[in-house]
């Protein structure tokens, strides 16, 4: 209520701009991640740490169905990697950008033991539609990534190739060894906490767009942020609930992380160097 904001703004009209505070206001009510700023800095509230990250209603709206990556063809992407071999879903998001729109479209793969299990019932059906490749053996092979990866170079112009390094040092060295710039991306605040705001401001704008892809937006709404004392924001799974998997929204953000840094100098990541 605006009528009180001078009991937690006190030089209201003089250093705090009402208008840049009002901006501010609505810009909380619309995003999930900006009302703990507002509400700990301008209401003086204590609020929790954790919370949901996207809200889903506006994610879903920025979904187009007649997209195809297809329509991106020898256009400049990036395509973020988040690693799972056994336990998680391996997860390949590519990004594109045309203007100040940004576009993602996602592939996955599961090892066909996971989809016995109840509470991924879900991921079976969709294995079923073809939206998940289901692998037949316990552990994901990493030969059917490499072949989607060179095909994505046949059809795109693929920049770089973000990873998290904990999984894929080896594929990454081979990666290079064919001619693939593959970027080192640490899973840490400082990497993480610019594209993940700033995801949430370009679906708040309607900047982003998708195809509609359930499983990408099952695991955006899987993702609880972490927000420091810094106002620095971090994914973090459900930690009650194993079965909420995040991978494409961590290669997501990631591909977005490349996408968004300075063409001068590396800001947000660290290039990855073969040793």
């Amino acid at each position: 209520d605006p009528k009180v904001w001078i009991k937690a703004n006190p030089n209201l009209g003089i250093s705090v701009n009402v208008e840049d505070l009002e901006n501010k206001c609505r810009k909380a009510k619309a995003s999930t991640q900006s009302q703990g700023e507002f509400r700990t800095k301008h209401c003086n509230q204590w609020i929790a740490s954790e919370s949901a990250w996207m809200d889903m209603t506006q994610w879903n709206a920025c979904g187009d169905p007649s997209l195809r990556a297809e329509n991106f063809a020898h256009e400049e992407c990036m395509i973020g990697m988040d690693a799972a071999f056994k336990s998680d879903i391996f997860a390949k998001v590519k990004v594109f950008r045309r203007d100040d729109h940004y576009y993602a479209f996602g592939e996955y793969w599961v090892p066909k033991p996971k989809l016995e299990e109840k509470a991924l019932a879900h991921i079976s059906g969709w294995a079923l539609q073809g939206l998940i490749h289901a692998v037949d053996d316990e552990v994901i092979d990493i030969g059917p990534i490499k072949e989607a990866l060179r095909h994505d170079a046949e059809l795109h112009v693929v920049k770089e190739v973000p990873f998290d390094p904990a999984q894929l040092t080896q594929f990454a060295t081979e990666m290079i060894g064919e001619g693939f710039e593959m970027v080192e991306i640490r899973p840490t605040v400082n990497n993480f906490s610019e594209p993940m705001k700033q995801l949430g401001d370009l679906v708040l704008r309607g900047n982003f767009h998708h195809n509609g892809d359930p499983v990408l937006a099952w695991m955006i709404g899987n993702v609880i942020f972490h927000r420091d004392e810094k106002d620095n924001i971090y994914p973090k799974k459900d930690k009650h609930n194993q079965w909420k998997k995040i991978d494409g929204a961590i290669a997501l953000i990631m591909a977005l992380a490349r996408m968004l840094a300075p063409k001068e100098s590396d800001l947000i990541t660290q290039a990855f160097v073969e040793v």
